[in-house]
């Protein structure tokens, strides 16, 4: 029988300004049993001070790992995959963003109905600023899940609004490779090989602020932003991912179709005629994708 158990990750880097508050909504959610568990990515502040006042408080906040310096990214995977499989469900968490008290349970009740697959949840973001005032309803445009072709293309929603139970916990944690972030690699694995679901109430405020780019710009700075990125050398982060996805999960994918098109993907630039295929791939979306493929940039 679930007990609604669930461990919260988070990843910290100088977040003394913040994280108390994110703590204390954390601490405050309603018909659920979670654990904090937070690695501290070297922060030069007083956050693990901060972190520690707290667990000396509450017994539900562990500090776990060195405080190396790994990058956001490969710090939350190493939360992952350095915890057991006990709880229910998991989270990640940002360390500067404030929860609705009803947060986590809400998540969980649009995803406890796939109990025998790996589920996650994701949501609609309100963006505020530091004084808690609304910048965007709708902080990032995709209201919807995905295709699982699409995932390896774009990463739509941020980690601090993802839940997901046991089973994706495990088919994730088995992911070794490469991150650009986690959150993305999270999404496209369990769309991949489970459930993922949208829900369009949200129960966050994502704050927005001098270190948090993200959602910041508005669609004519995002345009600047992708007509920059068009001319700087590419890092080539999707071929990469797929890469390490393809050679981590081949044998768990039974579409034929689908593993060819990943192994496109992932090796579109050793070969002209996978790059032939990838190109005219029509699960693929986008012509600027396609531009991308011709230009080995992907």
């Amino acid at each position: 029988m679930k007990t609604n158990k669930i461990a919260i990750l988070m990843s910290t880097y100088n977040g003394e300004k913040y994280i108390r508050n994110q703590l204390d909504s954390l601490l405050k959610q309603k018909d659920v049993n979670i654990e904090i568990i937070i690695r501290d990515d070297g922060s030069k502040d007083n956050t693990v001070k901060i972190i520690k006042e707290y667990i000396n408080k509450n017994d539900n906040i562990k500090l776990i790992g060195d405080n190396k310096n790994l990058g956001y990214a490969y710090s939350f995977w190493y939360i992952l995959r350095n915890i057991d499989d006990k709880y229910d469900y998991y989270a990640f968490c940002d360390q500067d963003d404030i929860w609705d008290e009803k947060k986590i349970i809400s998540a969980i009740k649009k995803i406890e109905k796939y109990e025998n697959i790996p589920a996650l949840y994701t949501s609609r973001v309100v963006s505020v600023n530091n004084d808690m005032e609304v910048i965007n309803e709708n902080t990032f445009s995709c209201n919807r899940v995905l295709n699982k072709y699409e995932s390896f293309q774009k990463s739509v929603v941020p980690g601090c609004v993802f839940v997901f139970n046991r089973q994706a916990k495990q088919l994730v944690s088995v992911y070794n490779g490469y991150l650009e972030s986690h959150d993305w690699a999270t999404y496209a694995i369990v769309n991949s090989f489970g459930k993922v679901v949208y829900d369009n109430n949200s129960y966050i405020k994502y704050r927005i602020h001098d270190n948090n780019a993200i959602g910041k710009k508005n669609k004519l700075g995002m345009l600047v932003i992708k007509i920059k990125r068009f001319f700087k050398k590419s890092k080539c982060v999707r071929s990469k991912f797929a890469k390490d996805f393809y050679e981590t999960y081949l044998n768990y994918i039974d579409d034929k179709k689908y593993k060819d098109s990943i192994e496109e993907l992932a090796y579109y630039k050793k070969s002209i005629n996978l790059k032939r295929r990838l190109i005219f791939n029509r699960k693929y979306k986008g012509i600027v994708f396609k531009i991308y493929v011709l230009l080995s940039k992907v």
